[in-house]
């Protein structure tokens, strides 16, 4: 792919968003995108995918000397991927197949190969809303896969996921990149070593110059299995939610949760971790009293106010737009002297939401969703949050931004719960705990 300009700017206040000018991308390679700034990721694969008039506006200014008939478009979550159209997930493979009118017998060979590369066969009558995040991935990939695309553009595609998972999806990106260029856009792309070469946005440059991540890891919080800790104690303060004894499970034939206790008091950090489908989300809904436990003992004190942000948390919001999502807040709590128009500014401001308040919550990413999400545990006094992969579908700011409230900030007088497969954040978190 020869790149010879790409120039987006805002039209409405000239800023320039991206310049790139006179850049050669080979074949068969992994290109890691650098940006701190997920809507430019969005404006840069639009362009490369020839959807500029989605983005009414911003001018851009394209040329680029070669064509492609397939283009591979990971969403940035790929729950919102799934067709809806199937039940299961040989028809979700199938469909992309079936749109461009292949013969059946074609289609039948052509899903059985793609499935067994990408480890589906034994899942292929799973309604793909039961999948756990990791195979959800897969099947995505897998049913855009399918029809050979010769550009991939990946937003967050390792997200989300345990070591093993994460793995076995580097791993394909590796096989599949003969004959193919592969974009991806996530978390600290730079230290990844399956990737070729870094595109750095804000700069416009292409290197193969790469900063391998290679701090300690801390294998207590890193375990292979359900793992509860305590990164900050606060041993004589009201006990909040006290679980004794649970089990839970989906299936009659199989516990999920086995005698699980936990102690949540006001103030702590509890840090939950483990592989995909081991129980560390159901945990949490427990905890939020979402679900309940098939036996054992559970205890909430009548102070605990609980919210749980789920990965992505648009179904929280009530209202369409910003402004009258947060004015219904104010209004439900009876904030309006506490929050007065100065409050309210800089706490939006803090959280980047400034910006936003006129905009429909469709509108939004997930990250500017998450501040929202965490604006409104705020407003509402929450004293119990429960994060589930809060730094999954966002930028490494958004991570230093969290860190940084959770060790002396707006959260840290709060009691919070956070699940995570994110090792930069779990390291961060615990290796000199919470203060």
């Amino acid at each position: 792919m020869n790149i010879e300009k790409i120039f987006i700017e805002d039209k409405i206040t000239g800023r320039k968003i991206i310049e790139l000018n006179s850049i050669s991308i080979p074949k068969n390679s992994i290109i890691g995108i650098k940006s701190i700034s997920f809507e430019d990721v969005i404006l840069f694969f639009s362009a490369i995918a020839g959807i500029m008039d989605l983005y009414p506006d911003f001018n851009f200014d394209i040329k680029i000397d070669d064509s492609y008939s397939e283009i591979l478009y990971f969403p940035e979550y790929p729950y919102t991927q799934i067709s809806g159209l199937t039940s299961t997930i040989y028809g979700e493979v199938a469909l992309p197949l079936v749109e461009r009118c292949i013969n059946e017998t074609d289609i039948k060979r052509k899903v059985k190969k793609f499935l067994s590369l990408y480890e589906l066969e034994k899942f292929k009558h799973r309604n793909p809303y039961n999948l756990s995040t990791g195979e959800l991935q897969k099947l995505i990939l897998c049913s855009q896969d399918i029809c050979e695309p010769e550009i991939w553009l990946l937003i967050y595609p390792l997200s989300g996921l345990d070591k093993k998972n994460k793995a076995k999806i580097k791993q394909l990106l590796t096989n599949r990149k003969k004959n193919r260029i592969i974009f991806i856009f996530d978390q600290n792309i730079e230290d990844e070593e399956f990737v070729d070469l870094i595109l750095n946005l804000k700069d416009g440059t292409l290197n193969n110059t790469k900063s391998h991540y290679k701090k300690e890891k801390n294998f207590e919080v890193l375990s292979d299995y359900l793992h509860i800790k305590k990164i900050r104690q606060n041993k004589n303060s009201e006990l909040l939610i006290k679980l004794q004894n649970i089990n839970f499970s989906y299936d009659e034939r199989k516990l999920l949760l086995k005698n699980l206790s936990l102690d949540i008091k006001e103030g702590e950090v509890i840090l939950i971790t483990g592989p995909n489908g081991c129980g560390k989300t159901t945990l949490a809904k427990i905890i939020a009293g979402i679900l309940k436990p098939k036996n054992g003992k559970f205890y909430k004190n009548e102070k605990t106010d609980v919210i749980y942000i789920p990965p992505d948390p648009t179904n929280l919001f009530l209202k369409t737009k910003v402004k009258d999502e947060i004015e219904f807040m104010l209004d439900w709590r009876k904030e309006r002297e506490k929050y007065n128009n100065y409050n309210l500014d800089n706490l939006l401001n803090i959280f980047y939401l400034k910006d936003d308040i006129d905009k429909y919550i469709y509108e939004l990413s997930i990250e500017k969703k998450k501040y929202l999400s965490i604006v409104e545990a705020i407003l509402l006094e929450k004293n119990l949050i429960i994060l589930d992969e809060p730094t999954s579908f966002s930028t490494e700011k958004f991570r230093e931004v969290l860190i940084s409230h959770i060790k002396d900030g707006l959260l840290s007088d709060k009691s919070l719960v956070i699940i995570s497969h994110d090792i930069h954040l779990i390291w961060e978190l615990s290796k000199q705990g919470c203060k």
